[in-house]
């Protein structure tokens, strides 16, 4: 500013302590983990509401899949740029049992040797049940009108005291899913394997579609394609193997209203 006397005099620079500027800083680191940390909740909430919304929807339309694959990379790269690491999936590929060639007409009976059946398809056995993995799917089986019987203890060997981690111990159609590994996967085709019945495309026993029967599996009231042996099993999932008359045909059921508990 300019002194009574014209000359120009200059404020003294105003210095911020050390020890001030520090703590300036600091604060500034503070709020940018916060602001990292609160866009990555985002983020990954965004990822758990697709998950959900999207997971039992085995026909997906492609455009929509597409842009659900979009978004999560999406979230993805938004996730590195906020400096949040990305887990890997750690997760085995999806088991691939053999089917069996036993070609008869329902009710099935229960194997004797169904646990070791279920080991040759790739599941784990134990004398305890597995708390790694729990949860339950309903699995119905209609030919005609008549709903087949889902066979009960399939997987258990009372003698041996050995169980599969995924069995049944009624005829309700519950299926039990128990495993010591939190990365297994399971897939419908490991059930038929222990029981001894052929399941694929075009197969249920000795059951195979013609001109006036056809033969459809469903999840929660949807129709899949392709063989539905590789069906994922999934928690409190409703699926539906249907051998019906083209002339008298029923509705397969959306879900299944669980126990309590399960």
């Amino acid at each position: 500013m300019w002194s009574r006397g014209g000359a120009f005099r200059v404020r003294p620079e105003s210095r911020t302590p050390p020890g001030a500027r520090r703590t300036v800083l600091r604060m500034g680191e503070v709020r940018v983990r916060r602001a990292r940390s609160a866009f990555v909740g985002v983020a990954e909430a965004a990822r758990l509401v697709i998950s959900s919304r999207f997971r039992k929807a085995p026909l997906m339309n492609r455009h929509l899949r597409g842009g659900v694959g979009v978004v999560a990379a999406l979230l993805s790269a938004c996730s590195l740029a906020a400096g949040a690491p990305v887990a890997a999936d750690v997760r085995p590929p999806l088991p691939r049992p053999k089917a069996s060639t036993n070609a008869e007409l329902p009710p099935w009976p229960v194997p004797a040797d169904s646990a070791r059946r279920g080991a040759d398809a790739g599941l784990a056995l134990d004398t305890m049940e597995g708390a790694k993995q729990h949860f339950h799917v309903h699995l119905d089986i209609f030919v005609g009108p008549e709903r087949v019987e889902v066979a009960p203890n399939l997987g258990i060997d009372h003698t041996s005291g050995l169980l599969a981690d995924l069995h049944t111990h009624d005829n309700s159609g519950v299926l039990h899913v128990e495993s010591h590994d939190a990365n297994a996967r399971f897939v419908l085709g490991q059930l038929f394997a222990m029981w001894n019945v052929r399941f694929d495309d075009t197969h249920l026993g000795a059951l195979t579609p013609d001109a006036t029967h056809t033969y459809r599996t469903y999840l929660n009231g949807e129709s899949v394609t392709g063989d539905p042996a590789r069906i994922e099993l999934r928690p409190h999932d409703q699926i539906s193997v249907m051998f019906q008359d083209d002339r008298v045909r029923i509705k397969p059921p959306a879900s299944y209203d669980f126990p309590m508990g399960l």
